[in-house]
């Protein structure tokens, strides 16, 4: 019941995590524009399908097994392919079901930047019928599993979404080609849809009072009973008139009250158990600001509130002074919030937002948006964008998932161990300590690395010691690095935090690594036992950070 938004124009400035990511040595940017290539239905995806530059974005769970997604592809010069998969074994592996007819000159995103909130660009219903984000601000449907797409919206507008059971409600803004003075020129409508249908049951023209160029006319939140919730103050600070509340599918709109009076609204939740949370925020520089989240169990008649956050420097110990995206878990009984720049990573609450607990697991996303999808009472997979993906199914205690398999770089296989070798490098610089991590292929035959592995430190008896380490945020998407035969050398750098500086020692809560697990895209995996090397890792947040694989040895 979530809306889905679809961004006007979007300014992005992203540090990047980076696991599913693959770049090409030289950005694909810089390079000149390809064409999308033409990959049948049923194809797998592996990290190399798409050219230089795989990922898979938003991915959007039904089952445990069962899940969509967006496989993105860099066709340079800041253009990208969109491609819908598939998967049916959590994320192993990703089929092709059909190219997506996406804005070919807009960044993968997870979130509508505008907004600071998180709305997925594809949100499937059930196993055959889905909505993704199209080309020029249109909004598709599909009923064959994303065999098909329709258009539903027309292009060069913003649209927002919401499902809600059989029917859905969007809101479609449009203004004329050059308007730049007065949002009288652009016209919103309210639209009501059967779910999977391109058919209205119902439309209705949205009034926007005063005089403000901007499309800035939004649906919040479709809630049982014909009810549906609109800003008219979209991205900006809202005033007492912003929010309109209809109860009967927007065939009529009354004023409600606006608890967010001076912030922007972010998001506005609605449970299966009927609770309201309310989120807003305000930035006022470096992406910090005030914070409110609100709650309400009479459809917005009347509001709780549970967390107000004044801004940073209060010493309230609330993260409500960055911006951050908030998702239901499966049950309903938790609220899981993915932490933007400068915070980052997840924290989750039990008591609707009035206290939080940082996951520390995940550690530094660099602020990085992130998504969750459920797919259970207590199941949910939590994504990073440009990075790793994580899954629970106890709401407590987090596995990562894989990367995508390995396809061929350059007619080369990816390097494995039987033909390559590792070997721990350290040195000592003006009282700094660099430490690489060297793969010499010494087989017949040329073979890549690329991107960042993950390594999950392990004890001498071979069970994990703390979290996996999956990169460091701000290392741009890891190059193919083509090793030759016979000698061909790379390196990952390794910078290791010592446990000393972590106080409490209960925030650390130290334990020594003799091994380390080095998986890059499968089957590429390594294990390298430390001997005289071993060291002492956090086991309740990461202390070891990673760099993209380069050529040549490691250097200070």
């Amino acid at each position: 019941m979530k809306p889905t938004r679809t961004p006007i124009a979007t300014a992005l400035v992203l540090s990047t995590l980076v696991l599913t990511v693959l770049s090409v040595t030289g950005s694909p940017a810089s390079g000149a524009t390809r064409r999308a290539p033409m990959i049948a239905p049923g194809t797998v995806i592996t990290n190399t399908t798409l050219g230089g530059y795989s990922q898979i974005d938003q991915i959007d769970m039904l089952s445990p097994r069962l899940g969509y997604a967006l496989a993105t592809g860099s066709l340079g010069h800041d253009r990208y392919a969109y491609y819908l998969v598939r998967t049916t074994n959590l994320g192993k592996s990703w089929t092709v079901q059909s190219e997506i007819a996406a804005n070919l000159e807009r960044y993968p995103i997870f979130s509508d930047f505008n907004l600071w909130d998180n709305n997925s660009s594809i949100d499937f219903v059930n196993a055959r019928v889905g909505y993704v984000d199209g080309a020029g601000g249109s909004l598709d449907v599909t009923s064959n599993a994303g065999r098909t797409w329709s258009q539903i919206t027309p292009a060069n507008g913003s649209t927002s979404y919401a499902v809600n059971g059989a029917t859905t409600s969007v809101v479609i803004t449009t203004c004329p080609s050059g308007a730049t003075t007065s949002a009288s020129s652009c016209k919103s409508e309210f639209v009501l849809y059967p779910t999977g249908s391109t058919r209205p049951i119902y439309s209705t023209p949205v009034q926007v009072p005063g005089k403000h160029y901007e499309p800035s006319v939004e649906l919040l939140a479709a809630a049982p009973h014909g009810i549906d919730v609109i800003s008219v103050n979209a991205a900006n600070v809202t005033t007492a008139r912003s929010l309109r509340i209809s109860h009967d599918n927007g065939r009529t709109w009354v004023p409600m009250a606006n608890p967010c009076i001076s912030l922007a609204i972010d998001q506005l939740l609605v449970a299966s158990n009927g609770t309201w949370i309310l989120s807003c925020f305000r930035d006022e520089g470096m992406s910090q600001g005030p914070g409110k989240i609100l709650r309400s169990i009479n459809d917005g008649r009347s509001w709780t509130t549970e967390l107000n956050d004044p801004g940073p420097g209060t010493g309230t110990g609330n993260k409500s002074d960055s911006p951050m995206s908030l998702f239901f878990s499966g049950n309903d009984r938790l609220i899981y919030a993915v932490m933007m720049n400068p915070a980052g990573g997840l924290s989750v609450s039990s008591n609707y937002g009035r206290t939080w607990t940082a996951q520390r697991y995940f550690g530094y996303t660099g602020g990085a948006p992130g998504s969750v999808t459920n797919f259970g009472p207590t199941s949910s997979l939590y994504q990073v964008f440009q990075g790793p993906a994580f899954v629970t199914r106890d709401s407590r205690s987090w596995k990562l998932l894989p990367q995508l398999s390995a396809g061929r770089y350059r007619n080369a296989s990816i390097c494995t161990s039987p033909d390559t070798r590792v070997r721990w490098r350290s040195h000592v610089v003006a009282g700094l300590r660099y430490t690489y991590l060297d793969f010499t292929n010494s087989g017949t035959h040329a073979c890549y690395l690329n991107g960042m592995p993950s390594i999950q430190p392990r004890s001498s008896r071979g069970s994990a010691v703390g979290p996996p380490l999956t990169g460091e945020s701000s290392a741009a998407g890891g190059g193919f690095v083509l090793l030759r035969a016979n000698g061909g050398v790379a390196n990952v750098s390794v910078m290791i935090n010592p446990v000393s500086g972590y106080r409490p020692v209960s925030n650390c809560a130290p334990a020594k690594a003799s091994a380390l697990l080095i998986n890059f895209a499968p089957p590429s995996h390594f294990t390298y036992r430390l001997g005289v090397h071993d060291f002492s890792v956090c086991t309740t947040m990461p202390n070891v950070l990673l760099r993209q694989v380069m050529r040549g040895r490691g250097r200070p």
